[in-house]
């Protein structure tokens, strides 16, 4: 993973509307801002104003919810207020110290956006229906980004610092789950109900029961598994080990390993070892039923047949690629390669290359938005993020965004915006609806 750091223009209040791109700053950190939704389509020939009113600050429970994590040893929450606002409502508090900003998750239920912060033991929330900033909530050390489980309702935010997941259901903290050494992003088991935790660090999968939040199995599967992808056709999970170049196939129905799948694709100056196949983590195609595996250390992409829990193809795209983003209105697969400035096209129905687009310096994981059929992809450093018609495989749109992007960026399956957040301490929303304007000082 691209590490991110927060720069320094964190106090930065603006609206910004680009290349046919409506684009809302929410600023997560010093003075923390949250841009009102634009209500409506713009043209070209308008001018946009938007006036800064209703300012809200919640200064002392901010404080509180700071000062609470960094001395309670148990996960606690603090909310702000809800309330409707128009659409030139604003918010604003005091600094909150935003450190290392993982990937946005968007809760369909109460069309929150979740946004994890790694540096200092929180979540933040925002409201989708207002962009507004609406809570903080405390959870462990060094959380990753959590999963949604769409049968309960609930987040699962592994706290890879301290070897616990919290669960999270709407704004409070509601549980926290032992489990191994340095957990990541789980998955979810939607035959069987549970969350398969892979605990990179220890060298088992923590298996915690979706009903009950409690752990109900480990399952043995070595070191270094990270990435995990659940494949829906034949209940199994699929882990990535970097430090076993491996892909391990767990059955959802026993909780244990039925397949290990050696790499071996890495290209070396020398011998290789299995550290330098780094597969990244995997995706489901749920139009064919394989499993795709992006080799960082070979510029392949490995892919897993569901049916066999084989390899059937091992296609080379370009340099360093990471995880992939699947277009389910055309079967391809988006493949960012971070060292050669394009992203790969693969087709799901012949698993080839079929394009390759040419997008900014260090593309990163994209999403897929499946309300106007483009790819998101944001580019490293730059503060930029392409947009890939997945009609035409060509870039029809390139808008600024905050330096450091974490990835991939959220879809929001409830208005069809997509979050990202950044390492400058902002959370950029790019709105479905609204057409170009100049950028607007606030």
């Amino acid at each position: 993973m691209i590490a991110t750091s927060v720069g320094n223009q964190l106090d930065r209040r603006y609206l910004f509307l680009a290349s046919s791109i409506t684009i809302a700053t929410i600023l997560i950190s010093s003075s923390l801002l949250v841009a009102p939704r634009l209500e409506g389509p713009k043209t070209m020939t308008q001018t946009t104003t938007a006036t800064l009113t209703s300012t809200e600050t919640i200064t002392s429970r901010i404080t509180q919810t700071l000062t609470s994590c960094s001395t309670s040893s148990s996960a606690t929450s603090t909310t702000s207020s809800r309330s409707s606002s128009t659409a030139s409502s604003t918010f604003q508090s005091v600094p909150i110290r935003l450190a290392s900003p993982q990937a946005p998750v968007f809760n369909p239920i109460n069309g929150d956006i979740y946004v994890t912060n790694s540096g200092d033991g929180t979540i933040s929330v925002i409201s989708d229906r207002t962009n507004r900033f609406v809570a903080i909530l405390c959870v462990g050390r060094s959380p990753f980004t959590p999963l949604f489980n769409p049968a309960n309702g609930e987040l699962y935010a592994p706290n890879a610092g301290g070897s616990t997941v919290s669960v999270i259901s709407g704004e409070r903290v509601v549980a926290t789950i032992p489990v191994g050494d340095s957990p990541r992003t789980p998955a979810f088991d939607s035959q069987n109900g549970d969350i398969y935790v892979p605990d990179y660090g220890s060298d088992f999968v923590s298996v915690i029961s979706g009903a009950t939040d409690t752990v109900v199995a480990n399952v043995t599967a070595g070191r270094g598994v990270g990435g995990v992808v659940f494949n829906p056709t034949n209940g199994n999970l699929y882990f990535t080990s970097n430090q076993q170049g491996a892909v391990l196939v767990v059955s959802g129905a026993t909780n244990s390993v039925i397949a290990n799948l050696t790499l071996d694709f890495a290209i070396c100056n020398g011998p290789c070892t299995r550290f330098q196949d780094n597969p990244t983590p995997p995706v489901f195609d749920p139009a064919n039923g394989d499993v795709y595996v992006s080799n960082a250390g070979g510029n392949t992409v490995s892919v897993i047949s569901g049916a066999t829990n084989s390899i059937i193809s091992n296609g080379g795209v370009g340099d360093d690629p990471l995880t992939s983003a699947i277009d389910s209105s055309n079967g391809n697969i988006y493949v960012p390669n971070l060292k050669q400035n394009t992203v790969s096209v693969i087709s799901g129905a012949t698993n080839t290359v079929v394009a390759s687009v040419a997008v900014g310096f260090a593309p990163l994981p994209p999403v897929f938005n499946p309300a106007n059929g483009n790819i998101y992809v944001p580019i490293n450093s730059v503060g930029t993020l392409s947009i890939i018609s997945g009609a035409t495989n060509t870039v029809i749109s390139t808008v600024s965004i905050g330096s450091y992007p974490s990835y991939p960026p959220a879809f929001d399956s409830t208005n069809g915006d997509v979050y990202v957040s950044c390492g400058d301490g902002t959370v950029w929303v790019i709105l479905a609806s609204s057409a170009a304007t100049p950028p607007l000082p606030m």
